[in-house]
Formats: C-alpha cells, structure tokens, sequence
C-alpha cells in the first residue's frame, strides 16, 4: 500500500481530513439522536418506578461526548488548513511531500499501519501522521473481548499532547513486527520514553508543546 503515497498531493490530504471529519458529524449526530432516545426512556422509567438512574446517566455521557466530537469536527471544517495537523507539521504540500517520500523506505506495513523510516501513520489517516522524532512515549496496548484477545497497537504520544493508537497484526507469524517498529523508532526519537508508567505519563504532560 505504500507505493499508493506516491502522487499524493496537498490536496488529497485535504480531501481526506474533510471526508473523515464529515463522517465524525454523521456519527456525532447518530450519538445525539441515541442520547435522547436513552433520556426519553429513564424519564420514562423513572415516572415509573423502574429505575432508570442509569440509563438516564449514560445517555447525559453519550450527549456530552457527540457535542464535544462535533464541535471538534465543526472547528476542523471551518478551516480544514488551520487543523492540528497542519499547524503541527507544515501545509498540506509539505505534509503530502514527506509522506510521499517516506513511504518509498518502508520498514513495516502491516494492516492498518505504515511505518517507516521518517513516520508511523494509520493508512489513509493522514491526521495520525507522526515523525519519530516528536514521539515522546509509546507502549502496547491489548484489546480484549470476552476475555479473548482480539486486537493489539502502538500506542504513540506524540510532543504536542495528542494520542494515537495503530493496529498491529496478531499470531506468531507476526509476532516480532511490532517490537521491529519500537526499536525502529527507538533509535530515531531521541527523547522518546517506553511503557506505560505514571512516571512516563507525567513525562508527556511536562514536555507538551503548544500550538
């Protein structure tokens, strides 16, 4: 997948911040409509007797955080060039030539991650664009369903206080991949820290930069 970076454009990269910020709407605004859904029905409960107490205080946390992520994207669409991304790293040409090049060094390409030997990104997700050298701290992260393990990632902190998380491939054939990326990136972010450690995390918050 990495040689489809090559013709990529400052345009392109717009294009896909704005589409992905579009669908962020469409499920903000799926969050509201259940939100209220939710609160009718404790309202209803509660009338009842039947509870609803829980019910009614998910449905406030669903609202809160659709309004909060939609705002975000609102603020993003109002001006796709002033997002975090472009004030982070350059304008979206810049951004578009960096990843074109890097991606002709490619140490591993693996899901839904392209790492290599300039950046780590989740492939088509050009905000997850991360150089190495402003990584700060990263770890494994393990998802689990049922007690099952279903998904393991990178997870980046990068010097401007933003989080990422990229998804790995599971089973022993793929077993060492991630380990190649942490040392990889290891040796190319100078004051990057390993594991997640109260310590590392206060680390992080002392070093964020503003922009």
């Amino acid at each position: 997948m990495a040689a489809n970076y090559q013709a990529l454009s400052g345009q392109d990269v717009i294009k896909k911040v704005r589409n992905t910020h579009i669908k962020y709407l469409i499920f903000c605004t799926l969050g509201v409509i259940l939100a209220v859904v939710m609160l009718i029905a404790a309202g209803s409960m509660i009338r009842n007797g039947e509870g609803g107490i829980l019910v009614m205080v998910f449905g406030v946390l669903v609202m809160l955080c659709s309004i909060y992520f939609a705002g975000r994207s609102f603020k993003t669409l109002g001006n796709i060039e002033n997002c975090r991304l472009f004030r982070k790293y350059g304008t979206p040409d810049e951004i578009a030539q960096r990843i074109s090049e890097g991606s002709l060094n490619t140490i591993l390409d693996s899901k839904g991650s392209l790492c290599t030997d300039t950046f780590i990104m989740k492939h088509s997700d050009f905000e997850s664009y991360v150089p190495y050298e402003d990584i700060l701290l990263l770890y494994r992260k393990e998802h689990r369903t049922n007690g099952v393990l279903d998904g393991i990632y990178l997870v980046v902190h990068d010097r401007y206080g933003d989080k990422f998380e990229y998804p790995f491939k599971m089973g022993k054939k793929h077993a060492g991949e991630m380990d190649t990326v942490a040392n990889a990136i290891g040796q190319r972010a100078k004051d990057c820290r390993f594991g997640y450690t109260p310590d590392n995390l206060s680390y992080v918050k002392q070093n964020a930069k503003t922009i």
